[in-house]
């Protein structure tokens, strides 16, 4: 019954729209049903080309034990030939076995998933196994049909398959087909399927023998799937001449002894033979370029390693944790290593090639059975951690070659004792011998510059370091936990000392530092507090040049040792000179070369300090050692003799003064220096019989401003000023012929014009010099007059009134 008569028959009924909802959910998309020889209802849809059909599923599962499909089916007078078992056709199905016509010729995607079948035969025309057709069913059948082309992905995965045969005809395998089938085991991949997709018989854990015929030429696809035969505990394996690419993971878990890769091979997938935990040896294709990376990892047996000519590059822990292999031969094309790619193997000594140049990053790391190694001259840079942790390495002999050498080298090395440093490295790198506690003796030699953070920490047998004079930088916490560290000499180019640079030394007594010039004390990169550099508490005398020992103890960083003791070291020796780091008002310079905050000099010389004001300063004082040596400089200049100590030196500029002249009616006029931006303070007494009439600041009359006493204060001076003062006679007859003259007023400017204020119209004014000389006679035209003076002197003013005294 077609599902669209349904549906009219459905709608014509009295039903209601909820009604048909749920019987449309129940049923089926099949044309028709039919039953077989055994009365069991099997439906079918009909299939484009109107002639053939495919088994489809009905209203329920079919639950019967026993399904025999037939070849042909009738639809009333219709017949058609059967060729597909449908999608989900028989999903969770409760049949047991199932007997397909030979027509069918392809069983569709979860035709039979999760079913509980266990018997069925494949028909001689079967060309398609679509994805999941026999997903989690109990079907023990795997000789498939001759004409069988293609088994999709997860067709047979978890399923009870114990004999296979997997046709000549066959050109596609997809991911995961026999994933998980655990009675498998054996298996023969026909050379007609080119690629073999990831995890095709991954988790067979009873496949112990594969045979791949020749014109397979890859196990996975590149690059990254693989997983092939993942564990399979493979025993017996072939290789075809055609294969050229095994990818990642395909053959991990395996329990083969020997491995022997055809030299068609050109590329192995990362992990590809990974806890092969019964591998014994291996020998790499000549056709490859690379070992890649964990490519038998984990595999304890693995004694015997064949790496062909040809290989330019290994990769990351190839052998890790291969413990039994102690020799490795790498041959010389081998110029590229990834990190660790010797590392946890037991590799008791090494041979570099040639054409490396360099140790690669953690190389060596974990190789404990490594007790010596000659770093050959052909080698020029060893990268980080390159032996870390190789704990009974007792010697290593370093080229003099060696330019580079990166952090923690040798980390944790217990039980190395001997080695030579090159000096061409330039820098010891941090953390290179940390925690190698059997060395007891180490010679930096010269051309080192630099000891990088952690270098020595935890070397706690090192009774002597020998640095050398070409050292420039000590690093933070270079020597912590150098117990039986006593003493340490550091020479005078040593210009940076970390903070923190002798943390844990708990034994050291004496640090002789040939330096009177204060090292540079730089916070370790990374940090944020200030801390000196060795804790207090110490037991440490630190030694210092005669004439620095006051630098070191005013200095925060340095003044934490038990004691700063200043002992002679006369050799190759630099004093330090500290300035200012900003002179406001002026500069210095130093032997002709402009002042830094802090200067070096050699013992013995003469240092000439020299002033330069800027326009409008002086120097005020220039302090050496806490002493003024102002009046000890010739020509604005300062000469320290035969240099034999530290100074440090303060200079203070000052605004040049400005002059303030006075004039107070006396014989010539008083010019008084005061300090820019300071004010002058004066009390004006007249003499008997006269008082003060005004006085003017910079022609301002500020007579006002006079206190009780007669005392001026002028503002801030900020330029050459005047200060003038007029006195008046008391003896006056003013008072009897009843003139006010208290408002007159008598001053005179720069240019000797003398002005008199407060007078009637018609009043004669007469200016007469000190010896009773007239000068200058004006008869007022208001109450206002002017008079000239041409010469600098002493006058008396004369009124019918008054009588004034001012100076011009």
């Amino acid at each position: 019954m077609k599902l669209n008569r349904l549906l009219q028959r459905l709608c014509c009924s009295a039903l209601g729209l909820s009604a048909l909802m749920a019987l449309s959910a129940s049923v089926s998309a099949y044309d028709f049903s039919s039953k077989d020889r055994n009365g069991i209802e099997i439906f079918y849809n009909i299939n484009p080309d109107g002639k053939t059909v495919t088994v489809t599923y009905g209203g329920e599962k079919y639950n019967a034990s026993n399904i025999e499909i037939p070849q042909e089916v009738s639809n009333g007078t219709d017949r058609y030939t059967v060729t597909a078992i449908g999608n989900r056709a028989f999903e969770n199905a409760s049949i047991v076995s199932v007997s397909l016509p030979d027509a069918i010729t392809e069983i569709q995607t979860y035709a039979f998933s999760q079913s509980k079948i266990s018997n069925i035969n494949y028909p001689e025309n079967l060309k398609y196994i679509r994805e999941s057709a026999f997903y989690r069913t109990n079907i023990s059948n795997g000789i498939f049909p001759k004409k069988l082309e293609v088994i999709e992905s997860d067709a047979f995965s978890a399923t009870q398959i114990d004999s296979l045969y997997l046709p000549k005809s066959l050109i596609a395998l997809g991911e995961h087909a026999f994933n998980g089938c655990q009675n498998i085991r054996t298996v023969k991949i026909p050379g007609s399927i080119k690629t073999v997709s990831k995890d095709v018989f991954s988790n067979c854990v009873n496949l112990y023998k594969v045979t791949i015929e020749e014109g397979v030429e890859s196990l996975g696809v590149r690059p990254y799937d693989g997983s092939v035969f993942s564990q399979c505990p493979i025993t017996e394996i072939s290789y075809p001449t055609t294969l050229t690419y095994i990818g990642p993971a395909t053959f991990i878990g395996n329990k083969l002894k020997e491995i022997v890769l055809p030299n068609t091979i050109k590329e192995l997938g990362e992990s590809c033979f990974s806890s092969s935990l019964e591998l014994e040896s291996i020998h790499f294709s000549s056709g490859m370029e690379e070992i890649p990376n964990f490519v038998c990892s984990n595999s304890p047996k693995l004694v015997k390693v064949n790496i062909p000519e040809g290989i330019r590059k290994i990769g990351m822990l190839p052998f890790e944790n291969a413990t039994l292999l102690s020799h490795i031969t790498l041959p010389e094309s081998v110029t590229e290593l990834s990190v660790a790619s010797l590392a946890k193997t037991g590799i008791v000594n090494f041979t570099f090639p040639k054409k490396l140049k360099y140790v690669g990053a953690q190389m060596f790391e974990n190789c404990e059975n490594l007790t010596e190694i000659t770093i050959p001259s052909t080698i020029d840079t060893i990268k980080n951690s390159a032996f870390v942790f190789c704990t009974n390495l007792r010697k290593v002999t370093l080229p003099e070659t060696l330019k580079v050498m990166e952090d923690n080298i040798f980390y944790n090395c217990k039980s190395l004792k001997d080695i030579n440093i090159p000096s061409g490295i330039g820098i010891l790198p941090s953390s290179t011998f940390s925690g190698c506690s059997g060395m007891t003796k180490v010679a930096i030699p010269e051309g080192i510059t630099e000891i990088g953070r952690y270098a020595f920490m935890s070397c706690s047998k090192i009774t002597d370091i020998e640095l050398p004079k070409s050292l420039q930088t000590i690093r933070s916490r270079v020597f912590e936990g150098c117990d039986a560290l006593r003493k340490l000499s550091i020479y005078h180019n040593v210009s940076v000392i970390e903070q923190h640079a002798f943390d844990g030394c708990l034994g050291i007594e004496e640090i002789h530092l040939y330096r009177a010039v204060l090292p540079e004390t730089p916070i370790p990169q990374g940090w944020l507090v200030d801390r000196p550099v060795i804790p207090e508490g110490n037991s440490c005398t630190l030694y210092v040049p005669k004439g620095s020992g006051e630098t070191y103890k005013a200095s925060p960083y340095w003044n934490t040792f038990k004691e700063i003791i200043e002992v002679d070291m006369p050799e190759n020796l630099n004093y330090q000179i500290s300035f200012p780091y900003y002179t406001y008002g002026g500069s210095l310079t130093v032997n002709g070369e402009t002042a830094k905050n802090v200067m070096e000099f050699a013992i013995g010389s003469d240092i000439t300090i020299s002033v330069v004001p800027q326009d409008g300063y002086h120097l005020k004082s220039l302090m050496l050692n806490g002493k003024d040596v102002l009046s000890e400089m010739t020509d604005r200049s300062y000469i320290i003799e035969k240099l034999d100590a530290n100074y440090v030196v303060d200079a203070k500029f000052a605004e040049n003064p400005v002059k303030l002249s006075l004039f107070m009616a006396v014989g010539g006029s008083v010019d008084v220096e005061i300090e820019k931006r300071a004010t002058f303070s004066c009390a004006i007494t007249p003499e008997d019989g006269w008082k003060v009439n005004t006085v003017t600041f910079n022609g301002r009359d500020v007579t006002s401003d006079l206190t009780d006493d007669n005392r001026y204060t002028t503002p801030s001076l900020i330029g050459d000023s005047e200060l003038r003062v007029t006195f008046e006679n008391v003896n006056s007859a003013v008072e009897n012929i009843g003139v006010n003259a208290t408002s007159t007023k008598v001053y005179v400017d720069r240019s000797g014009l003398v002005t008199i204020e407060g007078i009637e119209s018609g009043t004669v004014v007469s200016a007469y010099a000190v010896n009773g000389q007239l000068v200058e006679r004006i008869t007022s035209s208001g109450d206002i007059a002017t008079l000239q003076l041409y010469q600098h002197g002493i006058y008396l003013i004369q009124t019918p009134v008054k009588t004034y005294k001012i100076h011009y």
